[in-house]
């Protein structure tokens, strides 16, 4: 999408407004998502979305080949695409507690995570291939087949989830559903996450977390490598995929240890997240600043598996699709802020974006050893 709207306007202003497009919706629609995910099948809703995404992609390579393609299709489609992940994130998540046993909770969401992780690590070069060797047009098509794989594997799945999706989890879903609809069920779900100190810290954080983080290793990390490296485009790819490669590294750590005080780990993490930003704004060259960037991708992936493993373990079933889609929202609305904010500060000074953004972080940290139910998380 981004690479096919360059191509289209070679406007990156452009480029960013079809991306904030896609953003803005995607996070407001998630609680959406979330509250359908307590109404309805999971496999059902993670289907419609395949199937959407499938014909999107198809529609794209359609209208690519037949050389009839507009920026306003590029608009449309940033829409829909960011409504139809609304719906398959929470579904997602929440169909994880109900595929696997709470003991097993850390594995699944390990290889859950770990793959997107290394899809994103190691998916950008194959796709850069595929497009320069077959053209937009036809890796849009091939996108669309994937999408409609992934469909039928969830139908194959059928039988699976509804012997592990029990009837007593439906029953439990259809009581609780609020009488005033879906606004009233994404209502019922705001109130039961703020009611809970360590659902509410923990949601907070991510969120602190997501602004400090989004921007300055984007917006951020671009000007401080041009402002400051000798290697340019070269060093930024380097220290952002070793961001990539700890962010894998630190799922993997969370799915084979045994993870024992997680509230206090959840600190520790969040504290070595916060004084890494901060030094960050010290580096000089591409070895220190891809290390730091390294050791926050760990703290990341660690941090992600640990907090979403306990919410799984924790929130009531028939809540908790509604909370996957509001910690997924929560962290995405943030993100045009974020962008906005890093591109400010870094017209100032590059590396004083990393010391906003540190600061924040340490100071969350503080806020989370305060809260008695994060201290006591197990």
């Amino acid at each position: 999408m981004a690479w096919l709207a360059l191509q289209l306007t070679d406007s990156l202003l452009t480029l960013g407004f079809v991306l904030m497009t896609a953003a803005i919706p995607k996070a407001l629609f998630m609680l959406f998502g979330g509250a359908l995910s307590d109404r309805y099948s999971l496999k059902r809703l993670m289907i419609i979305s395949n199937i959407a995404r499938a014909a999107i992609a198809a529609g794209i390579s359609i209208l690519v080949f037949y050389e009839a393609i507009a920026l306003w299709h590029l608009y449309l489609v940033a829409l829909l695409v960011g409504v139809a992940d609304s719906l398959f994130q929470p579904a997602l998540m929440t169909a994880i507690p109900s595929l696997l046993e709470k003991n097993k909770l850390e594995a699944g969401n390990t290889l859950v995570r770990g793959a997107m992780q290394a899809s994103t690590l190691i998916g950008s070069a194959p796709a850069g291939l595929l497009i320069s060797a077959v053209g937009i047009a036809a890796t849009f098509g091939i996108d669309a087949l994937f999408f409609l794989l992934a469909a039928i594997v969830l139908w194959l799945m059928a039988e699976v989830m509804s012997s592990v999706s029990t009837s007593d989890d439906v029953v439990s879903r259809a009581m609780h559903r609020s009488r005033s609809g879906v606004l009233g069920d994404i209502k019922d779900g705001l109130g039961y996450a703020w009611r809970r100190p360590a659902i509410r810290a923990l949601f907070i954080t991510v969120s602190v977390i997501h602004l400090s983080f989004v921007g300055p290793f984007i917006v951020g990390l671009a000007a401080l490598v041009n402002s400051y490296f000798t290697g340019g485009a070269t060093d930024f790819g380097i220290i952002r995929s070793c961001f990539g490669g700890g962010s894998l590294l630190g799922v993997i750590i969370a799915g084979l240890v045994v993870i024992k005080r997680r509230g206090l780990l959840l600190s520790v993490i969040t504290t070595a997240l916060g004084v890494s930003l901060l030094l960050i704004s010290l580096a000089q060259d591409v070895v220190l600043a891809s290390l730091l960037a390294g050791l926050i991708g760990i703290g990341n992936g660690l941090f992600n598996i640990i907090s979403f493993t306990w919410l799984q373990k924790t929130i009531s079933p028939h809540m908790l699709g509604r909370m996957m889609g509001l910690i997924h929202s929560s962290a995405l609305i943030l993100a045009p802020i974020s962008y906005v904010l890093t591109g400010a500060i870094a017209e100032i000074n590059p590396s004083l974006v990393f010391i906003v953004a540190g600061i924040p972080v340490l100071l969350i940290t503080i806020y989370l050893v305060t809260v008695k139910d994060i201290r006591q998380l197990t």
